[in-house]
């Protein structure tokens, strides 16, 4: 995966030049990338599906709320995006960058952590049978 700056400069267009109501649903953004990339859209019909799926996960929102942004936060963000939607880290990745570029929001590298500090994870794994233990229906199990 690579996008390139036609897509990037795709997704800027669309985002800049929509009412933010509208921007914000993942299945007009589908459809008004893949108008303006017009007989390219196959081509980048994955970067569209990942940008979709990082904005139903609101990651851009999450990414500006942040900015400026550190390499860790970005980091933070494609593992997280990675568990909620099981992806590969590298899809992950390439979606919140690919996000990062089209919105031009800075990045600085980040601050070395703290002696003993693990940042590689952000809580313990929950899966649907932990949630069900917590609301007490483990005999569904």
């Amino acid at each position: 995966m690579s996008t390139d700056d036609t897509f990037v400069s795709a997704l800027r267009q669309v985002v800049a030049g929509t009412p933010t109501h509208l921007v914000r649903q993942p299945a007009y953004l589908r459809s008004a990338l893949s108008r303006r990339l017009g007989e390219l859209a196959p081509q980048y019909r994955s970067d569209i599906h990942l940008v979709c799926g990082a904005l139903d996960e609101n990651v851009p929102e999450s990414l500006a709320e942040l900015a400026p942004l550190t390499t860790s936060d970005l980091t933070w963000q494609a593992r997280h995006l990675a568990a909620c939607r099981a992806w590969t880290l590298e899809a992950a990745d390439h979606a919140v960058r690919t996000w990062v570029a089209a919105l031009r929001l800075p990045v600085h590298a980040s601050l070395p952590s703290a002696t003993g500090e693990d940042d590689s994870s952000f809580g313990p794994e929950v899966t649907g049978a932990t949630v069900l233990r917590l609301y007490g229906t483990d005999a569904a199990l």
